[in-house]
């Protein structure tokens, strides 16, 4: 009966018992139990004048987790990422006499993150809005890979010289607005791959 009783105590406690797993946020390690993951975040600052004859994805100065020496965003983790959100947000500046124009036109802005990584459109923010924001549900989400195992980024160019496509594994954002300039802030949410 004792042998039984200890058998039954240990086997409840076996129950309860969580091994634990580290998790590095961009250098910032944490130790977590079994089954719970680390949720990150990355923010990057898209800038650019509104021109509203063009999709302004080829002519944005971007800053932020990674400041990019063009207009895409690569991966940028030393492992791979599960991307569990995305976040849009817009803020606007215009001068007095650009404000009718804007204001005119403000139902026709749009905005839209694009991705090679899960092909393309990742989250729209539509006319009027200046928010939006996607979490997937628990269980879902869109592996990309280290930043040493990406597929490199390979900008093509059109007659003029212009920016008009690229391969490889990044993320842009796509938009047009009219009057003024816009800054859109772009935040990626992300678990570490074990």
């Amino acid at each position: 009966m004792k042998k039984l009783i200890v058998v039954a105590v240990f086997a409840l406690w076996a129950q309860n018992a969580h091994a634990e797993h580290k998790q590095d946020c961009l250098g910032t390690v944490s130790i977590v139990p079994d089954g719970v993951n680390v949720v990150c975040s990355a923010t990057w600052r898209f800038q650019g004048q509104c021109s509203g004859s063009e999709d302004m994805w080829n002519r944005w100065s971007i800053d932020g987790q990674t400041k990019p020496n063009d207009v895409f965003i690569r991966p940028w983790s030393h492992e791979p990422i599960l991307a569990i959100g995305v976040e849009l947000t817009k803020l606007r500046n215009a001068r007095w006499y650009e404000i009718p124009n804007r204001l005119w036109n403000q139902n026709r802005e749009w905005f839209m993150v694009g991705s090679t990584l899960q092909p393309d459109a990742v989250i729209w923010l539509g006319p009027g809005e200046s928010h939006t924001r996607l979490l997937w549900p628990k269980g879902y989400g869109q592996p990309w890979p280290a930043a040493a195992d990406a597929k490199l980024v390979k900008p093509n160019y059109g007659r003029r010289g212009e920016l008009i496509s690229a391969t490889g594994d990044l993320i842009d954002l796509h938009g047009q607005c009219w009057g003024g300039s816009v800054t859109v802030l772009l935040t990626v949410y992300y678990s570490p791959e074990k």
